[in-house]
């Protein structure tokens, strides 16, 4: 589970600071791991490999609604629906999050080991976020220019 605590000014104007939790359940990760021609690896490499910025982009907004969640009161579950990510979406929380995975390497390193960690190892995490930042840095920062070829996404 990944937890980021959020600064922000609502739509009446006062400064609110909250925590907005994401996870992926390991059925849904294998889920979304065969969902895609070469799994989910594959398809972000592509992705990377293209230097197709939209499509990173997009991929940030879907794991943003898909992952979008809150505990249940007794820790069992972690409750997820349409209503719920739609909500999530209607706030500035959602644009702060949104924009800061878009655009900053380390976050979006982050936020992608955290949510897929119920079926990641910790060394598989760790050595994720290490490569994933630095292809994402140079892919973000630099508009792909210094590419690192060797990584792997989850």
């Amino acid at each position: 589970m990944y937890t980021e605590t959020v600064t922000y000014t609502d739509y009446n104007g006062s400064e609110r600071t909250e925590s907005f939790s994401f996870n992926l359940t390991k059925a849904e990760v294998y889920d979304t791991e065969m969902s895609y021609e070469g799994g989910y690896k594959g398809y972000l490499q592509k992705i990377v490999d293209a230097k197709d910025m939209s499509a990173l982009v997009k991929v940030f907004k879907e794991l943003l609604m898909k992952t979008y969640g809150e505990r249940s009161s007794d820790g069992r579950r972690f409750i997820k629906s349409p209503e719920l990510s739609k909500a999530f979406s209607e706030t500035e929380a959602f644009s702060t999050i949104y924009i800061k995975l878009a655009t900053d390497a380390d976050a979006a390193a982050k936020f992608i080991s955290g949510t897929f960690q119920s079926f990641l190892s910790h060394r598989t995490r760790r050595q994720f976020r290490l490569r994933k930042c630095n292809c994402l840095k140079a892919f973000l920062s630099h508009n792909a220019i210094h590419y690192c070829s060797r990584v792997r996404a989850v």
